[in-house]
């Protein structure tokens, strides 16, 4: 079975914060050191495609394969014969909200996608979890 990799933080802000930085992908290279760009074609929607490009050099399209608008979306990345899904979700909570992205690898290649880049993720996702919650929180965002 293919990994998973998940990562939650809380937060003081208000949930909406998130959701705004989320579903502005455009910007997601200001939070997310190992990008070097992020870009959405259209509309924050579902089916709507972009395409991100890491700090190595690495560009991969993806497309918005789930969207329940404020609460949690899911990104896909279509790999030869394996599927790499981003999921992030937002909870409320009486001083705040939690956030939690999920990583998954599926498909019939999905255990090797799944050794091949599931080391980044495990690293990047709570760095860049982290990192936006304190731009957030400290209103430099």
């Amino acid at each position: 079975m293919a990994k998973v990799i998940s990562h939650r933080v809380q937060s003081k802000a208000n949930s909406t914060f998130y959701w705004d930085k989320w579903s502005d992908v455009n910007t997601w290279a200001e939070w997310d050191d190992t990008l070097r760009s992020a870009r959405l074609d259209g509309s924050f929607s579902l089916a709507a495609k972009g395409e991100l490009t890491f700090s190595d050099g690495t560009t991969l399209p993806f497309e918005i394969t789930d969207l329940d608008h404020g609460k949690e979306f899911e990104f896909t990345f279509f790999l030869p014969m394996a599927e790499m899904k981003v999921r992030r979700t937002i909870g409320a909570r009486p001083d705040g909200c939690w956030i939690e992205q999920e990583v998954k690898f599926s498909g019939v290649l999905g255990f090797m996608a799944s050794g091949k880049h599931s080391g980044r993720w495990e690293t990047a996702t709570p760095r860049s979890m982290d990192r936006l919650k304190k731009l957030i929180e400290t209103g430099s965002l």
